[in-house]
């Protein structure tokens, strides 16, 4: 749209142009292309300006990139010894759970069980099923059908 109003303002100016004493015809055309060329250098101007701004951003952009990058880098090593301390938790509760169940296999049933009834659900749970089952068997033979 802008190139057809500049078409039509330049086709209007010759028209005009042609119309002016020849004199007239030279200082007109010397004054539109002054005020065009002052135009075209200010947009010049304000392009470069763009130019230098949208620069300056991509180097911040460039510098937070890095920042951004460094932050994944250690957020993924500290998941790294998460998940280490963790696995290194995971085989000590085992061990520990190991221990706990070859304690209760080397008592009598009926200690086995009661010691079992005393404890939360999910734990006497954990530790029947590493029972050895003909022990697992004889305990579970001994808690009162409510616990079992």
């Amino acid at each position: 749209m802008k190139l057809f109003k500049g078409c039509l303002l330049f086709g209007l100016l010759t028209v005009a142009l042609m119309a002016l004493p020849a004199a007239g015809q030279q200082a007109l055309a010397a004054e539109i292309g002054t005020t065009a060329d002052e135009k075209l250098e200010r947009g010049y101007e304000r392009l470069a300006g763009r130019e230098r701004d949208i620069a300056a951003e991509q180097v911040k952009l460039e510098a937070l990139r890095g920042d951004v990058n460094k932050k994944i880098e250690e957020y993924e090593k500290l998941l790294q010894r998460v998940e280490q301390a963790l696995d290194k938790l995971s085989a000590a509760n085992d061990d520990n759970l190991t221990h706990v169940v070859k304690t209760y296999e080397a008592m009598s049933p009926d200690a086995a069980a009661a010691r079992l009834s005393s404890l939360d659900e999910p734990t006497a749970v954990k530790i029947l099923m590493k029972m050895k089952s003909k022990k697992a068997g004889a305990v579970l033979a001994e808690i009162s059908t409510k616990k079992a």
